[in-house]
């Protein structure tokens, strides 16, 4: 005997349906509750970000999906990137979705380029994210600041080669970022910065720096002071690739050029300038550094110094022909280039007949020179050059070249441990 077929019951099904109803119901429900309580706080919505640019500085803005630049654009979109010229710079200004507050600035340096990656902001006053401001800096120097008296963090996060992430958040920080091909060098000057490479992290405080180079996670912190001559101790050979041969045609055809080379003095390595004539010749080394100076707050030269020999009184009739001189040329924020001198000598006459010790055809300051002991080292550490610069009304964006050279008839000087201390 077959049994009956079971009756489906009506209620049965009901309830299952309605069960289901429910459960999809209360489903939907916790996915919108919790996708709308992750929205409400993780939702971000873009800061405006403007540039400020001087009226004779000139600043490329190439926009996201764009090939060609543009000049000066004052509200900049997130992918954008800028490029300054070398005598030029701008200001970056992230501002709240509200308009409300100053998050942060970024000062763009002569020779910069730069994408802005991110300019995100909470969408909602509870969201749970800070201010973040993402920069990618492939050459040049910026200088972050964050804001101040701000209503949430401000983190402001650049990347730069090789490998460095720098983070500046705490309040009123000050770091600025300097990127060549094959360093990233990070200089707090308020607040902290934290530098991060090659899986290490490392907290920079206030007037200290830090230098990253390829492959490497951040060096020890460093005094905020650094040297803008390469290779000042001359030890890094060939000597050329560093300080180049600097010579002009004697004024008499026969005599010799003269010799600036590298010799060893006192268990160092020094540059001896020397040459014998009897009418004028000039020799020495210069070294090309294209380094923006803007927004330096001191830079000062120092190097040792000995001068073993000279036969002009002073420094020549015209008070250009030591045997050992110092020129500095650097461009100014107009574009202009000048050079600052500085000459030394030892065989000193009082009567200015027999020669200056001031250089009389340098407009329009006449550089005063320094009486030095003869064949003895000394340190010559100068005053801060960009006040010495401002003298003659023209304010630096660039050094370009240090020249360090002796003119003259005949002479003999070295010079040794040339630093060019710049502080930020």
């Amino acid at each position: 005997m077959v049994a009956p077929a079971a009756v489906r019951s009506p209620e049965r099904t009901a309830w299952t349906v309605l069960l289901g109803a429910f459960a999809t119901f209360v489903l939907l429900l916790g996915t919108l509750l919790l996708g709308g309580r992750w929205w409400l706080l993780n939702s971000t919505v873009y800061q405006g970000v403007h540039m400020i640019v001087g009226d004779s500085d000139t600043v490329f803005v190439t926009r996201p999906g764009r090939s060609v630049p543009e000049v000066n654009l004052t509200d900049i979109p997130v992918g954008s990137e800028i490029r300054t010229e070398p005598n030029s710079q701008a200001s970056l200004t992230f501002i709240s979705a509200d308009g409300k507050q100053v998050l942060g600035t970024i000062r763009v340096f002569g020779g910069s380029v730069l994408v802005v990656r991110a300019a995100n902001s909470p969408r909602y006053a509870t969201g749970v994210l800070p201010h973040q401001i993402r920069l990618i800096v492939t050459s040049g120097r910026v200088r972050a600041t964050v804001g101040v008296e701000i209503t949430r963090p401000v983190q402001m996060e650049i990347d730069s080669d090789p490998g460095a992430t720098t983070l500046v958040d705490e309040p009123g920080s000050n770091a600025t970022v300097q990127v060549d091909t094959t360093t990233t060098t990070v200089t707090v000057r308020d607040g902290t910065a934290t530098v991060s490479a090659a899986g290490k992290s490392v907290v920079l405080v206030k007037d200290k720096r830090i230098e990253v180079v390829p492959n490497s996670p951040p060096g020890d912190p460093l005094p905020a002071e650094q040297n803008l001559v390469r290779n000042g101790d001359f030890t890094q050979q060939p000597l050329t690739d560093t300080w180049q041969l600097d010579t002009r045609p004697p004024f008499d055809p026969n005599e010799e050029v003269g010799a600036a080379n590298v010799s060893t003095d006192n268990g160092r390595h020094v540059i001896d300038i020397n040459r014998s004539g009897t009418n004028w010749g000039h020799v020495g080394r210069t070294q090309v550094i294209n380094r923006d100076v803007t927004g330096l707050t001191s830079l000062r030269l120092s190097m040792d110094i000995q001068i073993d020999g000279q036969d002009l009184h002073n420094c020549g009739l015209q008070g250009t022909e030591c045997p050992l001189m110092v020129k500095i040329t650097y461009v100014d924020v107009g574009g202009g280039t000048h050079e600052w001198l500085q000459g030394f000598y030892w065989f000193y006459d009082p009567n200015p007949v027999a020669g200056l010790t001031f250089c009389l055809t340098c407009n329009p300051i006449q550089f005063k020179h320094q009486l030095w002991h003869f064949a003895e080292w000394q340190n010559y550490t100068s005053d801060d050059l960009l006040q010495l610069f401002a003298v003659g009304g023209t304010q630096p964006a660039t050094i370009k070249s240090i020249t360090i050279y002796g003119e003259g008839h005949s002479f003999e000087s070295k010079f040794a441990d040339v630093q060019l201390l710049a502080n930020e």
